[in-house]
């Protein structure tokens, strides 16, 4: 019978019928996957890792040192040392015990590995099982060492007798390691995030390795680190999908990426069209920066100033020192923002506000055309809103590019940011935080409240139609 490369699996239980269609149907073919079970199913997960070892040179040699860090402690526990560093050569899915394959591991390691969401903490002596057994996937790696997997995402479905194996259908001579290697699911997707990050993948391995990430994301999100902040091991990229996860579990509004705000909200709300969640880090320390942006567009700019109160936004950032407050005036020509002209230096955000309350009032947040360009800014360079060196900028982004109208937005970010140690505490109680839509009544239907750990910073009221913000008569 021709095999079919390095990873045939030939299963000698069935009958010639099926070993011929096996012969033909490798498990790890990509193009013939199992038949009858879903993308979420556990046989479906451990195929698809296992195309991956075969696959992509990277994933295998990340395999191989989360075996060998593991199996450290391991050695005085076994017949035979592990090896120091191994080579996985060939991998194969859904092998019966009594498969032809188990010819060649006379004289071989064999080493029983768990993989779960969490590493199983066991005390197991590994024994030989008299089950019939068919196991989740087997790797062969050079020198002499066999590596046994069994797969269960949930740690709490584990029956440790499953870890044992059945050597009755062998008959040979082997060094079975007393005690299993147990990992989780969790570092091993945290590998994969890291070859991303790494530029040790050409293109056809880092779709593959996204798509992988990806089919974790949809059909076995709760095997990702970054659930909780404290098990993203400081990783940045990690720590941005924890906040991913945090605003998709809000369940709000639809979930984007920009490459300045991170992840965030798209709001439908007529004032407040952004809600972005983002770590910022330097070295081992990083911190997480929840920030709202206000009056993004000119509508929303006047929604924004016709109800905010400045008293009490002056009073959340005087008394809370993890608030603070940002104007970013800029143009727009229809939805797209062109032109965020330099501000003044050590501007202070509550006159920013007080000043476009004012000019709200007066009626001068409005779409302005062309001949009054000039003039518009001029005046704002005037009255300090911007700086006078932001007129080389509009020359060039604004007049050059000859725009019939520009709309007027004078946007107001506000942000609430936390350490690292008080995100990790926070999450570890909450859910990091929880912002909610929230019908306090017809006038504001669509008001965001951000709710749980915002009551931890005491803005709990966040919202702009609630007494943080708003006037009374909302």
């Amino acid at each position: 019978m021709v095999h079919h490369g390095l990873w045939f699996v030939e299963n000698h239980s069935k009958s010639s019928t099926s070993e011929k269609r096996d012969s033909l149907m490798n498990h790890l073919n990509l193009f013939l996957p199992f038949e009858n079970k879903d993308a979420n199913h556990e046989d479906i997960l451990t195929r698809n890792f296992l195309f991956m070892i075969r696959a992509v040179p990277a994933v295998r040699k990340m395999f191989s040192s989360l075996i060998l860090a593991k199996t450290k402690h391991l050695d005085a526990l076994t017949f035979d040392s592990i090896p120091e560093s191994f080579e996985i050569k060939e991998a194969y899915t859904q092998v019966d015990y009594r498969n032809q394959l188990f010819n060649r591991v006379d004289g071989s390691i064999i080493l029983s590995t768990l993989i779960s969401d969490d590493a199983l903490d066991t005390e197991h002596q590994i024994a030989t099982s008299v089950r019939h057994a068919r196991y989740d996937g087997v790797l062969i790696c050079k020198p002499d060492l066999w590596i046994i997997i069994e797969n269960k995402p949930f740690v709490g479905n584990v029956w440790e007798g499953q870890l044992d194996i059945n050597l009755s259908g062998i008959g040979h001579i082997v060094n079975l390691v007393r005690r299993p290697c147990c990992l989780s699911w969790r570092d091993i997707v945290a590998g994969f995030n890291g070859l991303l990050h790494q530029n040790a993948l050409n293109e056809t391995e880092k779709v593959l390795v996204e798509d992988f990430l990806l089919y974790i994301d949809e059909k076995f999100v709760g095997l990702n680190p970054f659930d909780r902040l404290n098990l993203c091991k400081d990783t940045a990229s990690l720590i941005d999908k924890r906040c991913c996860s945090i605003l998709k579990e809000i369940g709000t509004g639809e979930i984007k990426y920009h490459r300045g705000w991170g992840y965030y909200i798209s709001c439908d709300n007529p004032m407040i069209k952004k809600i972005a969640l983002k770590s910022k880090k330097d070295g081992n320390l990083w911190s997480i920066h929840l920030k709202m942006h206000f009056g993004v567009t000119q509508s929303a700019s006047q929604k924004l100033y016709a109800n905010i109160n400045v008293d009490k936004l002056e009073d959340l950032l005087r008394n809370d020192a993890q608030m603070s407050a940002i104007g970013a005036f800029h143009y727009a020509v229809q939805a797209d923002n062109v032109f965020f002209p330099e501000g003044v230096s050590n501007a202070n955000t509550i006159e920013y506000v007080k000043y476009w309350k004012q000019k709200n009032e007066q009626g001068h947040i409005h779409q302005i055309k062309r001949s009054s360009f000039v003039n518009y800014h001029q005046q704002l360079i005037v009255d300090n809103v911007v700086s006078a060196t932001s007129m080389t900028g509009f020359q060039q982004e604004i007049i050059a590019k000859r725009y019939p109208a520009l709309n007027v937005c004078p946007e107001l970010q506000i942000c609430c940011t936390w350490s690292k140690e008080d995100a990790i505490e926070l999450d570890k109680m909450v859910d990091l935080l929880m912002i909610r839509q929230r019908r306090f009544s017809q006038s504001c239907q669509y008001s965001m409240r951000i709710t749980t750990l915002m009551q931890v910073v005491r803005l709990n009221e966040i919202s702009l139609c609630t007494k943080y913000f708003c006037s009374s008569r909302m």
